[in-house]
């Protein structure tokens, strides 16, 4: 079981190495075990250079899958807040 959806990438400069460094440290600090996919690729958010690999573009729409366990978590954290956690990065950090 997981849950996924999309963001839109809105740094001027695309996903970048630090906001893509945000968002794989916030994977790995709550146990998340989350995919990351643009344009039919998929990656680990786990690791930075697979990560940075997808060049995602201003405007790019990405797909993220996060593994739920048995009860619903998503590693550390109640899965309503994973989901609204990553979409506040993507609206108001990575700009």
């Amino acid at each position: 079981m997981s849950i996924s959806f999309s963001v839109v990438v809105k740094c001027e400069g695309g996903l970048h190495a630090r906001p893509s460094s945000i968002l794989v440290k916030y994977a790995i600090s709550n146990g998340l075990d989350m995919v990351i996919s643009y344009e039919g690729r998929e990656v680990s958010a786990h690791s930075l250079l697979d990560v940075l690999s997808l060049c995602f573009p201003k405007g790019g729409e990405i797909n993220i899958d996060i593994a739920q366990d048995e009860r619903g978590a998503c590693g550390t954290i109640p899965i309503d807040e994973v989901e609204r956690d990553i979409k506040e990065l993507f609206d108001i950090v990575f700009m």
